[in-house]
Parts: C-alpha cells; structure tokens; sequence
C-alpha cells in the first residue's frame, strides 16, 4: 500500500505498560496475523489556518501551535509541516483521544517525517498519546543516533524498542510504523518491519483523557522536542 507517494507500509498492531526496553541485541521476528484494517484518522499536514482536517470526516482535526511553518513535501504530497521549537504541537481536538485506544486488539500508528536537526541527544517525541506513566501509552520517538522506535504500554507491561537497522539523522523522508498485531508489537521502518524477541503481551491500552498529539514534549525535557517535518499521520484499528 502507498501512503500519499511514500513508501509502502503493512498495517499491523500495537499495545503498552511496564518499563522493559528492548535494545539492538535483541533478536527480531517477522510479524503474522491480525492486522490493524480500518483507519480511524488520518492526517495530510496540509495545513488552512493553523487547522489539518481529519480525513476520515471525523471530528479529529489537528490544531497546530508553537513555531512551525509549511514547507514542501515528498511525492504527491505537495506540502508538510516544519516543526521548529519549543512548544511546538500539533494536537487532536478530541476531549479524551478515547477513539485512540485500541484496548486488547490491533492498532498502528502510521507517520512520515523527515529529521531536520541530528538526533545527538534526548529522545525526541514523533508523535504521542498518553504520559509515561498513564495507565497506557502509545507512542513513537528518536534515539540518540537516529534509530527510530515505539513504547506500548498496556496494563500488563511496557516494552521500549528500536527498529535495529537504520538511522534517520539524514534529513530524507521515512515511514514509521508502531504496532501491534494480536500479541506481536512491530516497528516498521520504510517498509522494513522488526518484532522484538521477548517481548510479551503487554495487555490492554487505554489512555484516558489525553489527546493524540505530534511533534510534541508532553512532560519530560526539551530534549524530547522533535525537530523536523510531518507530511502525512494515520491511526488504524
């Protein structure tokens, strides 16, 4: 499937809790069964009037604040969203995000972005529904190096994990995909999908009263803040 002239991404599923992270050691597994099949929202970061509209004709839209501009996009979309600086944010206008939690079934977080300042330090923050300690978390962010990964929490367990391949500190545009698939919890980078060795069921997500939100600290430090472009988001279930 292409995402809007990226590259094609499967869709698979995800879930969160605990605290075990899940390093480049650890060995990876293809990904079966379930997939996550209809996208509850999705986003072109096309923006009229600090507005991205869902489009899925639900009442997801996307408000943007802090310091971003338009800038150019990749394929056939036409333009993207710079985030900048602190605060920058883009967020869902839902009251609780509720639509956003999968429970105990498949999900995927779908983002295409491209990294505009080297990822040296921190753990810069794509895109994130719920805290670090909520109940349940979903959310996708940078490491030191440029390897991208996922943290699923669920109220069984939270695994942190990274896609053990590539970096993205090259200023290109890449597909990032954090799921889980029935029990299996998958990253997919540019087509390229890894389950971690070990990781168990992290068993039902739910985050409540936080929105969906990207390019975005929510807590933490500075150092989580993302700088870079968004050209397209989608959440599926």
């Amino acid at each position: 499937m292409n995402i809007h002239g990226f590259p094609g991404v499967r869709a698979v599923g995800l879930t969160v809790i605990g605290a075990l992270a899940i390093g480049m050691a650890t060995a990876v597994t293809a990904a079966t069964s379930t997939i996550a099949a209809t996208t509850v929202a999705s986003w072109e970061f096309n923006q009229v009037g600090g507005v991205i509209p869902d489009l899925q004709a639900g009442d997801d839209s996307l408000t943007l604040s802090g310091r971003w501009s338009s800038v150019t996009g990749n394929g056939t979309d036409t333009s993207a969203i710079r985030f900048e600086a602190t605060p920058s944010s883009a967020t869902t206008t839902a009251a609780n995000g509720q639509r956003f939690n999968p429970g105990t079934g498949p999900f995927e977080l779908t983002v295409v972005f491209r990294v505009t300042k080297d990822v040296t330090s921190g753990s810069p923050n794509v895109a994130q529904h719920g805290k670090f300690n909520d109940p349940g978390q979903i959310k996708m962010q940078l490491a030191r190096g440029g390897r991208a990964g996922c943290r699923i929490k669920g109220d069984r367990a939270a695994y942190l994990f990274y896609h053990p391949t590539a970096s993205v500190n090259d200023n290109k545009w890449h597909t990032l995909t954090c799921a889980r698939n029935d029990t299996d919890l998958t990253v997919t980078l540019d087509g390229v999908s890894f389950s971690p060795a070990g990781a168990e069921n992290p068993g039902a997500i739910a985050v409540a009263n936080e929105p969906l939100r990207f390019a975005q600290r929510l807590g933490g430090s500075t150092s989580d803040q993302f700088f870079g472009d968004i050209g397209f988001a989608s959440f599926s279930e």
